[in-house]
């Protein structure tokens, strides 16, 4: 269920739309047939699961069946209508194409900017390995 989610919120917080609406719209055209698509091919994979006499199986299926559709409505109908209501309106977020971050790479700008390189790990000098003898290990 939150996979359905995630994709539609993701994609409203990259669109470049100005207004709530349009970003909705936005999302929809671009994200809702992915989301409907994936929820439809999902219930297609448990439908035998509804022609098994087995009782765990019966129960799989409506479990699965209502994770589903539950997800997909919420994804597709409810969490459109709240961002619509009241989603963020603001473009805080600036993305970048490739070139624009190879660019701010060279000039010292970035996220990586101010953070220091990661300590490297010392190896471990009870053990070494003898390049002479084909890799044998002896103790130091």
């Amino acid at each position: 269920m939150v996979d359905f989610l995630i994709h539609i919120l993701l994609r409203y917080f990259e669109s470049t739309e100005l207004t709530r609406e349009a970003k909705v719209k936005d999302t929809l055209k671009t994200m809702g047939v992915s989301v409907a698509m994936g929820g439809f091919t999902t219930l297609l994979g448990v439908l035998p699961l509804a022609f098994n006499t087995t009782g765990i199986f019966e129960v799989v299926f409506i479990t699965f069946m209502g994770l589903v559709l539950f997800g997909v409505s919420h994804g597709l109908i409810l969490l459109p209508i709240l961002l619509s209501m009241f989603g963020p309106e603001d473009n805080d977020v600036v993305l970048l194409s490739k070139g624009d971050r190879d660019d701010a790479k060279k000039e010292g700008e970035g996220p990586s900017e101010g953070l220091e390189k990661p300590a490297t790990a010392t190896p471990n000098m009870s053990s070494q390995v003898d390049a002479e003898d084909d890799g044998e290990v002896f103790d130091a």
